[in-house]
């Protein structure tokens, strides 16, 4: 029982800061021309993704489908 809900804590807290760490590094490290080619601010994406600190997910996830294939398609 004790190992379960160790595992199960891991993996809640685990899975939110992934996200949050992958959003972040991919929405840093795309060039600023993707970024105007795309009509999205970058500094505006990186508040919003470090709110999934306060909010799980929900940066991230904005990120992720909104803006991110904004960019790839202005890459």
């Amino acid at each position: 029982m004790e190992f379960t809900f160790l595992l199960a804590a891991l993996v809640l807290w685990l899975v939110p800061v992934a996200l949050v760490a992958f959003a972040l590094l991919d929405a840093v490290r795309r060039p600023v021309e993707n970024w105007d080619g795309a009509g999205q601010s970058q500094m505006m994406w990186v508040i919003i993704i470090l709110s999934g600190a306060l909010l799980p997910f929900v940066g991230p996830i904005m990120y992720l489908i909104v803006a991110r294939p904004k960019l790839k398609a202005a890459a």
